[in-house]
């Protein structure tokens, strides 16, 4: 039995609370953690990642320290119009920061998650299309739109 680390326990509980928003919200929309997920099975998925965290010290001279974490959101839509209703949706849902958990894993599956706080966001990073030329791109990266945020534990 393993307990994952806070970088995962971000990562995993803001593709959670996004999963359980879209089976509400956009029905049939898939919750990937990778590139490779995106791109199999049908459209609309959204892709969830840390792509990077940070250590800013709570004070000047200590190494006690806050970690913020660079969360990216991809939006694999069919087309533009449902690419521009999904980001004005996810972007209503993240701005709220979502719950913290921790999660405890066996042999690769999750077995218990205990709320351990929120996830605020604290700047945004990135809101924009992703990719511009259109012509030589695949059905998948046509409308595709990337959200990205600093976050933090609290």
């Amino acid at each position: 039995m393993g307990v994952y680390k806070e970088t995962r326990n971000v990562e995993k509980s803001w593709r959670d609370y996004v999963s359980d928003l879209v089976n509400t919200d956009w029905h049939g929309t898939r919750v990937e953690k990778d590139f490779s997920g995106a791109y199999k099975g049908a459209l609309p998925a959204i892709l969830i990642e840390e792509v990077s965290n940070s250590m800013t010290p709570r004070e000047i001279g200590s190494d006690n320290v806050f970690d913020d974490h660079l969360i990216s959101f991809r939006i694999f839509a069919n087309d533009n119009g449902q690419r521009l209703d999904m980001k004005d949706w996810l972007e209503s849902k993240i701005k709220v920061g979502c719950p913290y958990y921790e999660y405890t894993v066996t042999g690769g599956v999750v077995n218990s998650k205990v709320l351990k706080g929120r996830v605020s966001v604290r700047r945004w990073v990135e809101n924009r299309k992703e990719l511009g030329d259109m012509e030589n791109l695949a059905l998948e990266d046509k409308a595709r739109h990337v959200l990205s945020v600093v976050c933090r534990v609290s």
